[in-house]
């Protein structure tokens, strides 16, 4: 494949990624089992697919909705799909599977800010400050699910999930796609 990007290792093993102009595929990390992850149409328009904690459900943004992009949950047994009802791009689940972060705003700008959902698409909320903007150039929860790494408009930022709090670091400008290492067990 020439055009694979927004690569996601579940915890099962499996590397979720967009292939080209849109399908979501998957392959073992040791290379094998290549196989397509959902919907089997070329050019579907799917991107950022975030895998579970569980390894059961695929978060991710999809442009084929009149609406625009809309993020998705597709269950990967079933295949079964469930629009969130927001636009948006980058869903990470947390680490807990109890939400969904994500950035919305202006594709055209590229700017915008964090929001939290439910998986069931209730409970919907900014969590960025107001007056701060993000650019969708990575974001990630930390292992213990308190804090998020987001692309402000000048540098990195870790963003409280509890109060919202953004705390820029200075060392990072010009940083993007930022992420937190994993926790071994």
């Amino acid at each position: 494949f020439a055009d694979e990007k927004y690569a996601r290792v579940s915890r099962d093993g499996w590397v979720y990624f967009r292939w080209q102009e849109g399908e979501i595929w998957r392959v073992r990390v040791d290379g094998s089992s290549l196989e397509r992850a959902g919907v089997t149409d070329t050019l579907t328009g799917d991107t950022h697919p975030d895998p579970s904690p569980d390894g059961t459900r695929l978060v991710l943004a999809s442009s084929r909705f009149p609406e625009g992009i809309r993020l998705v949950i597709r269950d990967l047994a079933s295949g079964a799909e469930q629009s969130l009802g927001v636009q948006g791009l980058l869903p990470r689940w947390s680490p807990s599977g109890d939400r969904i972060a994500y950035w919305s705003g202006d594709l055209f700008s590229q700017r915008g800010a964090i929001y939290l959902i439910q998986p069931d698409g209730s409970g919907n909320q900014r969590l960025s400050p107001l007056g701060k903007e993000y650019r969708p150039e990575g974001l990630d929860w930390s292992p213990d699910g308190e804090w998020l790494v987001a692309r402000a408009d000048t540098t990195l930022e870790l963003i409280q999930t509890s109060t919202g709090t953004a705390l820029p670091l200075a060392y990072s400008r010009d940083h993007s796609w930022a992420a937190f290492r994993p926790q071994v067990p």
